[in-house]
Parts: C-alpha cells; structure tokens; sequence
C-alpha cells in the first residue's frame, strides 16, 4: 500500500473516532486535545503534498456542496458556541468554481 493511501486512512480513522456529534455538526480543533488537533493538521498537510493539481480551486473537481465535518476556522468556531439557546447543526460549504466564489450553509436549530 502506498504512502499517500495510508495517510488517507489514518486521517479517515482519526475523523472517526471524533465524529460523535448525531447532529451533523462539524467538530472543530478547540473541541480536540490539543495533541488530537495537532495530528490531524500534520496529517492533512502530509496528505495535501501528494496533490497532482496544484491549482485544485481552479477545477471542477471541487464544485457541490460539501460537508464540513470539520473546521479550524474562526467563523465555524464562533457558529459552534452560538447564543440564546440556538444549536449548531450540519454545515455545508457551496463552490461554485464557474463564478469563483464559496460560501457556507448552517443549519441552526432553537431550543425555544
């Protein structure tokens, strides 16, 4: 098995493990160990230099929505501590490469 599968892998295992939420939500790395956190961002850099398109933003191959299950970004972590009895549930990040553009769709829920 080559290198670049058993990154793969070992990142797929990783998620597992800290995919506990059953709302969909996205964990993010101040949720983690700060060791876990670490690991996972080694992992994806590893996995990331095996890129054949450099310019991968450039292709269609991101177009769609994805699922974010998980996020280092400041934006997803402030959504994950919202105010007011509002939930945090699945999040998806829209590319659309045509128009060079990507946002991203949460659904929130109220305890109210």
């Amino acid at each position: 098995m080559n290198n670049q599968l058993l990154i793969k892998e070992k990142l797929q295992t990783t998620f597992e493990k800290i995919q506990t939420k059953s709302d969909g939500s996205p964990i993010t790395d101040l949720q983690l160990d700060k060791t876990l956190a670490e690991e996972i961002e080694q992992l994806t850099t590893e996995l990331e230099s095996f890129n054949p398109n450099p310019l991968l933003y450039a292709t269609s191959l991101l177009e769609g929505a994805w699922q974010l299950q998980y996020s280092t970004a400041r934006e997803i972590r402030t959504l994950v501590s919202l105010p007011l009895g509002l939930k945090l549930g699945k999040v998806y990040q829209v590319i659309d490469v045509a128009n060079k553009l990507f946002f991203n769709l949460a659904k929130v829920t109220s305890s109210i």
